[in-house]
């Protein structure tokens, strides 16, 4: 499967994962093609008045090593 332009691979637990941030969701798909959609505020356990502010105030990111953890948790 080829990776959507601008996501990022990521290894989790021997496992391929691509995931990619959008604007209000992190998408996260694997190497069968199944897709899982989340909204940042479920994402990350932050209220969406949070995420807006660490925006502006520009401290709010998610990282690679957040993601994994995410998919460990969610998925």
């Amino acid at each position: 499967m080829k990776p959507m332009k601008g996501s990022r691979k990521i290894i989790v637990d021997d496992k391929t994962y691509y995931w990619l941030l959008r604007p209000g969701t992190v998408v996260i798909w694997d190497e069968e093609k199944k897709k899982h959609i989340f909204d940042l505020s479920t994402f990350t356990g932050w209220s969406w008045n949070d995420i807006e502010r660490g925006y502006w105030k520009r401290y709010f990111s998610v990282k690679p090593k957040y993601v994994a953890e995410q998919i460990r948790k969610l998925l």
